[in-house]
C-alpha cells in the first residue's frame, strides 16, 4: 500500500539561565529540529513514536551546542576570576 499522508514532527528544547534569588536571566538557548514521514492509515503507532523521538534527541543535541555557546558567552561577561585578572 502506498503512504497517502505526510506526517510531519517539530520539536524545540529550550534553556534559561536564571538567577533562581532575583530573577534575572543570564541567557537562553534553544534549539529545534522537525523531521516528516510519509504515513497511512496503516501506520503504526511505534513507528510514529520513533520518529517523534528522533526529533527529540536531534532537537536536545542542537540545543545542547547552543547551551554551550551562551554559557561561554555569560562566563566571559560575569566570571568574577577573569575581571580581576583583568583589573590586577
Amino acid at each position: 500500500m502506498l503512504a497517502s499522508e505526510k506526517s510531519y514532527i517539530a520539536t524545540t528544547c529550550a534553556a534559561a539561565f536564571v538567577d533562581v534569588r532575583t530573577g534575572y536571566v543570564y541567557g537562553v538557548a534553544e534549539g529545534t529540529a522537525s523531521t516528516t514521514r510519509r504515513s497511512s492509515p496503516w501506520t503504526t503507532e511505534a513507528a510514529i513514536d520513533a520518529a517523534r523521538k528522533k526529533a527529540e534527541r536531534e532537537a536536545f543535541n542542537a540545543a545542547l551546542k547552543e547551551i554551550a555557546k551562551t554559557w561561554t558567552s555569560i562566563n566571559a561577561e560575569y566570571n568574577r576570576t577573569n575581571r580581576s585578572a583583568q583589573l590586577g
